[in-house]
């Protein structure tokens, strides 16, 4: 940003590049959409902004924004780096950074921090008080220290770099107490702030401190990686071994909760017992953490409040390529913002407001990496220290261990290294898909590769999965043929499938097997129901019977007047009522029930690659930008109201622009026809009349007859 007189002044200077900047630098000054330039400014400078803005500054930011905040207005950039004791270029790189932040604004001859960031950091910046009405001179300070001896100077010492305030009782009084808080204050060394604190004056810290602002040096750079030779192809391949799995992991994991019901707790997440099965199915507790609220993340398993189910976004899911479905992962997982010990999995409202950003910063620090470079625990840690310095706390390098086994399980570090997977344009090449099994003697089923979707779910009907990934084995057992066979299967149609996919044909002894398991299938037979239908007349009965309109809800008949059918009892109130019956409804004890008359609509989430666009900043900027052209005659509330207020019923015409329903802009041209408590009355131009409401007009300006407007009703 160019210097002006004040940040308003320089921000109004920006073209619509600028502000674009800006507003993806800072989202939240775009929401709500700004009115104008000067709207704009007045949010960056405000408090809340500030501090969201300076929350995300590095550790070097961080320390030269502090650095203003305790220096005097209108500092130098050679004053600024001579007070902080460091080299001019770093500290001109970082308030370059500031100012296009919209925090700072000036030049190298001053500079000034924005009251908003100075709030933002505190009353207290670097842990100096403001200037003191009347500075001692250091000589008289280091005499008075001399003369007050080491316990004043231990006094002073405590409150030299944290905070300048201390606790001391009648500290207002001027006496000539004994105590080192009387002889410091007697010394003018402390100043009374109140009856019952005290405060170190600045010029006594500094002295103290030895003109440093800070205790602690920060360094001006991140932590760098260590020197490579290269790329590691042993660490792509493994990379790329583990993406796969994590492929084949999720496929399993969520047909298998297709194939058994697994019903949530009253907070909605997973019961410890259903944990431990995917657990030992997976055969870690970080691997089953990671799966299933992946799985969440991206959509691919929800809740009805009946069970976890897998989604319809799980079967389109399933039908992409694999290159495709590990992206729709590493998508996910950039908005997973479960915590492993945060609470239960998949349990709505145990998520963590830093989670998914630790993840996507993590994730963006590999894809930045160097190819093939080693990746270790300390040097992740001290890097997010520096680039987050609100993170650094004592629970930070475990967290980045946790996230550095995600991101193994994701393929991008292997045997220690960035794989080629972190590379951002990398397609990986993962192995093709095989429809054929390798059948032994012991009835187990071996695939020599990944098997496509078709087959692997079909194996997963007649055969027990003992191992996944993506050469997994199954094994036919007699539960595993009874299950297909209850899914509609016979005998025959399973022989003729195994002949038809395996390389070793049909074995005897699984031969006999389907056999004799088809041979004593069905000797007792159960039909489901789920609701009982009496009917009087049995005209009627029959006719629902034969009602085309009536075959969703399964009709057979149980005895004469009595029918059964598979769906819930409020579904089939429902549907004879749409059949122009008026059925009664009982609950189990036989006595008369309302039947429901609305049910939840059973949707699942929106995968994070399918939600809607961002907002767009390149066209709110040049809006913006176009706002400030002299032809404008009003930008704000204030001044949009006083325009129109008076020139109501004159013959003046106007381009209003205003926001619509939908959030799109649009312009009118119209003269004001009459204000009214909160909205006006605009006729248009060869258009009908209409009422506006006031908030959603942004900008007034003249007609003029060469300009193109799009007059909308």
């Amino acid at each position: 940003m160019s210097a002006g007189r004040s940040l308003a002044d320089v921000i109004r200077g920006l073209d619509p590049d600028g502000v674009e900047r800006l507003l993806a630098a800072r989202p939240d000054l775009a929401l709500p959409r700004p009115l104008s330039l000067e709207d704009l400014a007045e949010r960056a400078a405000s408090p809340t902004s500030s501090r969201l803005a300076i929350d995300r500054l590095t550790a070097w930011e961080r320390r030269v924004c502090t650095a203003l905040a305790a220096s005097p207005e209108d500092i130098s950039t050679r004053r600024l780096a001579a007070l902080m004791q460091a080299d001019r270029p770093a500290v001109e790189s970082a308030v370059g950074h500031l100012a296009r932040l919209a925090l700072a604004w000036g030049s190298d001859r001053g500079w000034r921090l924005t009251s908003g960031a100075r709030q933002a950091l505190g009353p207290f910046p670097a842990g100096l008080a403001p200037e003191s009405p009347s500075p001692m001179p250091d000589a008289d300070i280091d005499a008075a220290i001399t003369r007050g001896g080491d316990d004043v100077r231990r006094l002073l010492e405590r409150l030299m770099w944290d905070t300048p305030i201390g606790q001391v009782r009648d500290a207002d009084r001027r006496g000539d107490g004994s105590s080192p808080a009387d002889r410091a204050l007697a010394a003018r060394l402390l100043r009374a702030r109140d009856a019952h604190t005290a405060i170190l004056p600045r010029e006594v810290s500094l002295r103290l401190r030895g003109g440093r602002l800070f205790e602690y040096p920060v360094p001006s750079s991140v932590p760098a990686w260590p020197t490579i030779d290269g790329p590691d192809p042993r660490a792509d391949r493994a990379g790329l071994g583990a993406a796969f799995e994590l492929i084949r992991l999720v496929e399993q994991t969520v047909d298998d909760f297709g194939l058994q019901v697994r019903r949530p707790l009253a907070s909605g997440g997973l019961s410890r017992k259903h944990i431990t099965a995917v657990t030992t199915a997976l055969g870690s507790p970080t691997t089953a953490t990671l799966v299933l609220e992946l799985c969440r993340a991206t959509g691919l398993l929800a809740s009805d409040g009946r069970a976890w189910l897998p989604t319809i976004a799980f079967d389109r899911w399933a039908s992409a390529p694999d290159r495709r479905r590990w992206q729709l992962l590493v998508d996910g997982y950039r908005a997973m913002a479960a915590w492993p010990d945060a609470g239960a999995l998949l349990t709505p409202g145990e998520d963590v407001p830093w989670a998914a950003p630790m993840r996507t910063l993590l994730l963006d620090e590999l894809r930045a990496a160097p190819a093939g470079v080693t990746v270790t625990g300390e040097l992740l840690t001290a890097r997010v220290a520096w680039l987050r310095p609100l993170w650094d706390t004592e629970d930070l390098p475990r967290r980045i261990d946790q996230v550095l086994r995600e991101l193994s399980l994701l393929g991008f570090v292997a045997l220690g290294r960035r794989s080629a997977l972190a590379d951002p344009d990398h397609e990986p090449d993962f192995p093709a898909h095989v429809e054929r099994v390798i059948i032994q003697g012991d009835l187990t089923a071996v695939s020599p590769g990944p098997l496509t979707r078709e087959v692997a779910s079909t194996l997963g009907v007649l055969a027990d999965r003992e191992s996944v990934g993506g050469a997994g084995v199954h094994r036919f057992t007699a539960d595993s043929v009874r299950r297909a066979l209850d899914a509609g299967w016979n005998a025959e149609s399973i022989r003729e499938w195994i002949t038809r996919h395996s390389d070793t044909g049909l074995p005897q002894p699984l031969a006999y097997l389907v056999d004799d398991v088809a041979r004593r299938h069905g000797a007792v037979q159960v039909s489901a129901v789920s609701s009982v239908i009496t009917v009087d007349d049995p005209v009627v009965a029959e006719a629902l019977l034969n009602d085309a309109h009536a075959r969703p809800l399964g009709l057979r008949r149980l005895a004469g007047g009595v029918l059964g059918s598979i769906a819930e009892p409020e579904d089939v109130v429902a549907m004879l009522r749409q059949l122009g019956h008026a059925p009664i409804a009982r609950d189990a004890s036989g006595e008369p029930a309302v039947a429901p008359t609305s049910r939840r609509a059973r949707v699942a989430p929106v995968p994070v690659s399918d939600r809607g666009p961002l907002l767009d900043l390149h066209r709110l900027a040049e809006d913006l930008v176009r706002r400030e052209d002299p032809e404008v005659l009003a930008a704000s509330g204030r001044r949009i109201v006083d325009l129109l207020t008076a020139h109501q019923g004159d013959d003046t015409w106007f381009e209003v622009e205003r926001v619509l329903d939908d959030g799109s802009p649009a312009t009118s041209v119209a003269r004001v026809m009459g204000i009214m408590s909160g909205s006006v009355r605009l006729q248009q131009r060869a258009a009908p009349a209409i009422t506006v409401p006031l908030s959603r007009i942004v900008a007034v300006r003249l007609s003029r007859p060469s300009r193109r407007t799009r007059p909308v009703g």
